[in-house]
């Protein structure tokens, strides 16, 4: 596992890849200096599927179950060995792109909010609900005061 070598297109990304485990896990989680937390999640979820695509192109990720049981003790989990394991197993047929694939909540950024006048992230509730439909072919009841055309009526 140490071994592991990933590919990414990002050119800072690909720097800090170079130097160490944690300071790939410092770039996934920064806040300041890096764009918005949309930049950051976006970040997190290019990093994911390049270690993704090396597991499963190495044939790894059938090893996640031993690694699992060697690090037990120290992660909390609410799966089996067992889950672990046919999720491993599931895993070997997705492909980055194709059958697995990645979205970010559509939304806009909202400052001076009657919430002491912060900024927050607040999502496009029609965009989620639309979202929901077209991956899980399921229509959802959201709640529209969460909707960022919402938020912004009521500070107003």
């Amino acid at each position: 596992w140490s071994s592991l070598t990933v590919e990414c297109d990002d050119a800072d990304a690909a720097a800090l890849l170079q130097t160490g485990y944690q300071q790939v896990l410092d770039y996934c989680r920064a806040r300041k200096g890096y764009g918005t937390d949309v930049d950051r999640a976006d970040r997190q979820q290019r990093m994911l599927f390049a270690i993704f695509t090396q597991l499963r192109e190495g044939s790894r990720l059938t090893s996640i179950p031993k690694l699992y049981l060697s690090v037990k003790d120290y992660i909390y989990t609410d799966l089996t060995a067992e889950q672990i394991a046919a999720l491993a197993v599931f895993g070997m047929d997705l492909v980055p792109g194709e059958s697995l694939v990645r979205h970010t909540l559509k939304g806009k950024y909202i400052s001076g909010t009657a919430y002491n006048g912060a900024s927050f992230y607040v999502l496009d509730t029609r965009a989620l609900k639309s979202l929901m439909k077209d991956i899980f072919g399921v229509d959802i009841k959201v709640d529209y005061r969460y909707d960022y055309r919402y938020i912004q009526d009521k500070k107003s």
